[in-house]
Parts: structure tokens; sequence; C-alpha cells
């Protein structure tokens, strides 16, 4: 570098005045008395007098994003060869202002989705799509999230509700409780006012109900907005808790609507089941069920998807509903000699679009159509 004063390169020294971090302060010293100082990393709260940079910000938020606190951040650092982040209070620190910062952005978004919800629907009451999840796989899990987003276009959260089986402050106090009981009391009494994590009494596989039972009971307080509909997947507890509980009052009815691409999954579950029932058995045909130009994962998915397709263009005629599900097999069960695709609709059936269309590479043999047939 050159000095901006007597012109001279090269002769500056380097010193670092300051660490905090992953941010440093640095100077370099001319031998004329000069000094250039720069930091790494920028200050994101210029309000404050804290020392708080987007470079440690950033760290913090991506330790979250695997599951890493300061501990594993430590030992990832030091395997790249970097100084470890922040102290731990100023680690504390951080991670107050990332959730401070999240809750207000969190808020505001589902403010917003609210709004421009009512807009789609032109109304106060509106449909919603809810769904649930839990930490560990299996019906287990100690903890367990429900979430609403609104069916709108495009669809945004409008509320989330997290439970839990398990505080981890009480399980702390257990062992303070074997030693010094009037400790655990005072602690127990504190701990409880500044509130328990654990919210929920009951099995796993619940936790979904009564999450959507409570974003129901709290929605016009919320964003003042009724959720007279809701899209659901086929767990049916949701409907038993919202139908128990009523959460608008008695002769208000909440009405559940069928995930369409759920629902189709029924056809996929039928036909997988119909297969592995038949396993290596050989039908009249002296041939197995499963294999290639038979009822392969390919053959099934199509069905599936024609079975979703049949449903969605007919949501409001039942029997045209019926008949374009029929379609489908009736497709599959076809062949050069004998075409049957009356049903099929033209905008997608094969035959319609391509003079040279074959049927063996689309169609089912006549036994297999005849195992399928019930599903």
């Amino acid at each position: 570098m050159k000095c901006s004063d007597c012109g001279r390169s090269g002769d500056y020294t380097f010193k670092v005045t300051k660490r905090l971090g992953l941010s440093y302060y640095v100077s370099f010293t001319c031998e004329c008395g000069d000094v250039l100082r720069f930091v790494t990393g920028t200050r994101i709260r210029t309000d404050t007098s804290t020392q708080m940079t987007d470079l440690n910000m950033t760290s913090i938020i991506g330790g979250s994003l695997v599951g890493l606190h300061r501990r594993g951040l430590t030992k990832l650092f030091g395997t790249m060869g970097i100084l470890p982040p922040v102290q731990i209070e100023s680690y504390k620190k951080y991670e107050k202002f990332l959730c401070d910062t999240a809750e207000h952005v969190v808020t505001k978004s589902m403010q917003d989705g609210a709004q421009e919800a009512c807009t789609h629907f032109q109304s106060k009451d509106i449909c919603v799509s809810v769904d649930g999840t839990w930490l560990t796989q299996g019906f287990s899990s100690l903890h367990g999230i429900g979430t609403c987003c609104s069916a709108a276009d495009p669809p945004k959260v409008l509320d989330h509700q997290l439970l839990s089986r398990h505080c981890s402050k009480c399980a702390g106090l257990v062992g303070v409780k074997t030693s010094d009981g009037e400790l655990y009391d005072k602690l127990l009494t504190e701990h409880l006012k500044r509130g328990c994590e654990a919210n929920y009494q009951g099995s796993s596989g619940g936790m979904e109900g009564t999450a959507v039972v409570q974003i129901l009971k709290r929605s016009i307080q919320k964003h003042g907005l009724q959720y007279t509909s809701f899209i659901a997947d086929g767990d049916t507890k949701n409907d038993v808790s919202v139908s128990e509980t009523e959460p608008y009052g008695p002769g208000i009815i909440i009405e559940r609507k069928h995930c369409i691409n759920h629902y189709s999954k029924r056809m996929k579950t039928r036909l997988s089941t119909i297969k592995k029932q038949h396993g290596s058995n050989r039908l009249p045909d002296r041939k197995t069920i499963g294999g290639k130009g038979r009822l392969d994962d390919s053959k099934i998915y199509r069905a599936q998807v024609y079975f979703g397709n049949a449903v969605r263009e007919n949501v409001q005629d039942l029997k045209s509903m019926q008949v374009a599900s029929w379609s489908a097999w009736y497709h599959f069960a076809s062949s050069d000699k004998h075409p049957n695709h009356d049903f099929c609709n033209p905008d997608r059936c094969g035959l319609y679009l391509d003079y040279n269309y074959q049927h063996q590479e689309h169609s089912l043999p006549p036994r297999i159509c005849e195992a399928i047939h019930p599903a």
C-alpha cells in the first residue's frame, strides 16, 4: 500500500488492535506516523453502543441452521484454523437479538398474509391449510408444531403453535430437589413465573389436532378472521378435535376439505397393497404381477396422477368425477385390437394426440387389470 502522506509503499507495520469473534480491528502504521484502520465486518446496530457485526451474526445464524451452538462452532472454527467465536455472554446477546428480530419479522409476515387472504376471499371467513410435524420420526416425539397457512394465491403462514411434553429446566431441577428442598421450591416458583416449556399432555399423535384447535380459537383475536374451512391431509384426529371443541362457539360449523394430492395417494396405497399381496405368486397368465411391462412403480405413479387429475378437474360434479376416475382403468385395459378410450379426456389421452399411438407401452395385460380392478 502507498502512504497518503509521505507517498512511500510497503513501509506499513501490521497490527491487530482488537478481536471480537470473527471481526478484527486492524491497523497499518507507516514510518511517518500515518495510520490506516479498518474492521472485518460491518456493525449491524449503529443506534446503540453495542459492537455487533454482520460477520459474527451470519456465523451464529449458520450454526443455528445446522444445529451447532457456540461449542460446536468453536470446534468447527478450530478445525479450519480460525479463532473461536465471540465469548459466551456476547453469544447470548447475539442469539437474543436474532430471536427478537425473527419474531418481529414473523409477526409482520403473518399480518400481511392475513390481509392478503382477506382480500383474496373478499370476506372475514376464509379457508386455510393446516398441517403438523414432529422433531423426531414416529409417534414418540416430545416436541411438535402445528402450522396454519392461507389458501390464497400465494399461500402464506398465518399462525403456528409449538407443543412440548418435556421441559429441560424442570428436568434439571430434579437433581436440586434431592439435595436441597428449599432451593428447589424457590427455583421452581421462579421458573413457573417465567413459563414452563411443557405445554401439552397426551400422545404425540394428538399434538397436531391440539395445535389446530388452539390456532382456530385465537384467529379472531390475532387477525380478525374466522377459519370456516380448512384443508388437511388424511389425519382424521383434526376433524375430531375441531368438532368436539367448537372453537367459534356452538352453531358455527367448520368445514373440512380434503387435499387432492393427499387424497390421490389412496390409489397409490391400494395398488401397492395389491402388488404386495400377490408378491411372487403367478397370475393366470403364468407371470408375476410386477416386472417390466406390468404393474411397476411407474404404472402405479401414473395411475395416481390420473386419479388426482380426475378429482381435481371435476370437484363440482360427482358423476363426472366417477367417469373420469374409471377412464384410467379403461385406458390401461385398452389394446390395439380392443381400444377403449371413450371416457378418456381428448386433451390428455395419447390416442387422440398421436396418430401412431402404440398401446403396448402404456397399457397393462388383462390379468393385471382384473387384479387391480377393486382398487
